[in-house]
């Protein structure tokens, strides 16, 4: 509360426009699931809901939430080279500012995703070229960058929000909220 975080709302408000009334037949990915908020946000509109995220104690939270069908312990890149399960949705909330070069989780999530697939994500919002590292310790990303690595994947973008993704310090942190769908 005292972040003020929105993200899992932010992105689920981006995503159910798309997603439609629930139906609960959806196969949906939540990349770097912490303690399952989006999750919880997502499980009515999934008949496959199945969460990664790299800290036991995270998902020791999720896995208490009971939402998920599945929790797996994994760096994201190397979950995504080995899954061989196809999404209809991926999420990533809060989790690529972790990452600098994004290329390789790019790859990754067409990898496991089809023709009309979703990938939602944020990014703290960079007004240079490319990205940054910050002194927070995480990665800012540009939108011209986010563009050029998701036609490069096959995606193309469905919509595009800014907002303010939580408060550090008093300040609010803006970022970019996207919805992109796989195109081949």
């Amino acid at each position: 509360k005292e972040l003020h975080y929105q993200v899992p709302e932010l992105l689920f408000g981006a995503l159910e426009p798309v997603m439609g009334e629930a139906s609960g037949d959806l196969a949906i990915l939540d990349l770097g699931c912490g303690t399952g908020l989006s999750g919880m946000l997502l499980r009515h509109h999934a008949s496959r809901l199945d969460g990664v995220d790299l800290s036991a104690g995270m998902l020791r939270e999720a896995r208490g939430r009971c939402v998920y069908d599945t929790l797996a312990e994994a760096e994201i890149t190397r979950f995504l080279s080995r899954c061989d399960f196809c999404y209809d949705i991926v999420t990533a909330g809060d989790v690529l500012g972790y990452f600098g070069a994004l290329s390789a989780v790019f790859r990754g999530v067409s990898r496991v995703t089809g023709e009309g697939s979703l990938f939602a994500f944020s990014v703290e919002a960079y007004e240079g070229r490319g990205y940054r590292l910050t002194q927070s310790g995480r990665y800012v990303h540009s939108r011209r960058y986010i563009s050029r690595l998701a036609a490069a994947a096959g995606f193309r973008t469905v919509s595009l929000t800014g907002d303010t993704l939580r408060h550090e310090y008093g300040e609010p942190v803006m970022g970019d909220i996207w919805v992109l769908e796989k195109t081949f």
